[in-house]
């Protein structure tokens, strides 16, 4: 029987993928892909991330210094362009993979790496998880306990039709557990173009859609 997705989410295999040819598959440019295009859709009234003003005196960007948090952050390219994006906030990487953590503070020295399991995050201001949730076997569970932890909860899931989201062996519709969680305070579905990781070295690309999801607490 073949393994349900959540099956696959283990320390000693995600090391063994990203030792191997992650990379070479084009696992960097989907992880960029994706979080440069949830950054770009998110609405101006959320003002944690998107009130700066620019200072003629000093020729700076300034704005609300948060504390945001990258889980299932592979090799760091998505929570390189967050940290580009948001440059007075302090992003954090989280994976729970030690290679990966490894291999993304070598890259990107600038970025605090840790490994850690969003089953039990790290409470910050703002978190980001951009095609994880669908991987979990408890994925109404996993949310509720970023939403008991963060102010800004960012989630990013595929997205086929109203009616189905499972693209994944044994996944949880999202549909279903969605309904299970406050009501989110902005919904945007899109899509992105992205390698085809089980192609060799992402000679095929795939058209997903995405939906996404934010919480704002106390909103």
């Amino acid at each position: 029987m073949k393994k349900k997705t959540w099956e696959y989410n283990t320390a000693e295999i995600m090391d063994a993928r990203f030792s191997g040819g992650f990379q070479g598959a084009g696992g960097n440019s989907q992880s960029l892909a994706f979080m440069m295009a949830a950054v770009s859709r998110l609405p101006d009234g959320f003002k944690v991330l998107t009130d700066f003003t620019w200072s003629k005196e000093t020729n700076l960007i300034k704005g609300h210094k948060a504390v945001i948090a990258d889980y299932g952050c592979a090799l760091g390219d998505g929570t390189a362009a967050l940290q580009a994006a948001y440059p007075l906030s302090q992003v954090m990487g989280y994976d729970i993979s030690p290679k990966a953590m490894e291999i993304a503070g070598k890259r990107w020295p600038h970025i605090t790496f840790e490994v850690g399991d969003i089953l039990n995050p790290k409470s910050h201001d703002i978190v980001f998880a951009l095609h994880v949730l669908e991987h979990m076997q408890y994925p109404h569970e996993v949310a509720q306990g970023l939403l008991d932890t963060h102010k800004i909860v960012v989630v990013v899931v595929p997205f086929i039709t109203d009616d189905t989201f499972v693209t994944h062996e044994g996944a949880v519709n999202t549909k279903d557990w969605l309904a299970k969680l406050p009501e989110p305070d902005f919904v945007d579905h899109y899509n992105t173009v992205r390698a085809d990781l089980e192609a060799d070295f992402g000679s095929n690309h795939i058209c997903e859609g995405n939906a996404l999801y934010v919480w704002v607490n106390g909103s």
